[in-house]
């Protein structure tokens, strides 16, 4: 046989031996099971309060469509309700209804997606955030929780960013979170506005209507009046005093659960920690605290 004449065989007898080498190939194996996870649940159950973003967007009709805290503090109230705080604009912006036996919040965020799964990344952008799990009480949108002057509609003062998608503008010019502490009832809201400090405490009440969600404010002596923004047209004014003055709103009811989970609101701890702190005198962007 010539030459040209084998290698031209050769090369009509390839596709049909690499046909029939896929005809017998193995069919793959199945992916095994994942095992489960030894580590338990991000937030732990009775723990008062973490830090999150919180996208509140797709609360459903009759809520703001807009709801996207990208600091915010998510209280433990007891009987499976949350809030979420906006520390940026001084806010309540969503309190909901927990599901049983799942978290409070979607696992999209960096640290609680790789709690179990390691190497988990988040991904970019807004539409995968934390989202609340349950059934949405309360919500409000991103417009500044207090003023110290009257404006209606209540808007959010921040100078906007180049992209006006992106929220995070930081904390509102005349007021800023200060600190959170765990009270009696549960955690306790420290914040500055207008140069008058303000307490907030969230508390559950049990009444014969079922749960009653309150919001319990403190103002301390202050030389300027401010207002408490309620809704985007009604303002709570608290005028210059030099005594202490408080309000108590309530902002939802929700009928009493069958269970006791989750309803103890006891102290963590019963001693009290102290410690000292050196803060950085530096005005850069980023300083060190020794703790």
């Amino acid at each position: 046989m010539r030459p040209a004449a084998l290698i031209c065989l050769l090369a009509l007898c390839t596709p049909l031996l690499a046909k029939d080498k896929v005809k017998k190939a193995p069919a793959p194996v199945p992916a095994a099971s994942a095992a489960p996870s030894p580590w338990g649940d991000w937030v732990e159950k009775d723990f008062p309060f973490f830090s999150s973003v919180l996208d509140a967007r797709d609360a459903g009709q009759g809520f703001p469509k807009d709801n996207l805290t990208p600091r915010g503090l998510i209280l433990n109230l007891g009987h499976n309700l949350w809030a979420c705080f906006d520390t940026d604009l001084l806010r309540i912006a969503c309190i909901w209804e927990g599901e049983p036996g799942k978290p409070p919040v979607t696992p999209e965020a960096l640290a609680p997606g790789s709690y179990h799964v390691a190497g988990q990344k988040t991904k970019d952008g807004q539409e995968y955030l934390p989202k609340p799990v349950g059934r949405i009480i309360y919500g409000t949108g991103p417009y500044a929780g207090w003023m110290i002057a009257v404006q209606i509609p209540v808007i959010d003062p921040r100078s906007p960013t180049p992209s006006p998608e992106e929220v995070g503008r930081g904390p509102l010019p005349y007021g800023h979170f200060k600190a959170v502490g765990l009270g009696i009832e549960g955690p306790v809201l420290e914040y500055e506005v207008g140069g008058a400090d303000v307490e907030e405490t969230l508390k559950v009440v049990s009444g014969s209507r079922g749960l009653s969600i309150m919001r319990v404010i403190t103002v301390k002596p202050s030389d300027k009046t401010i207002y408490l923004a309620r809704q985007p047209t009604v303002l709570r004014p608290f005028p210059a005093s030099a005594k202490t003055q408080s309000f108590t709103d309530s902002l939802g009811v929700v009928p009493a659960p069958q269970t006791t989970a989750n309803a103890s609101k006891a102290p963590a701890w019963s001693e009290t920690l102290d410690t000292k702190a050196t803060l950085a005198n530096d005005p850069d962007a980023y300083v060190v605290d020794d703790i």
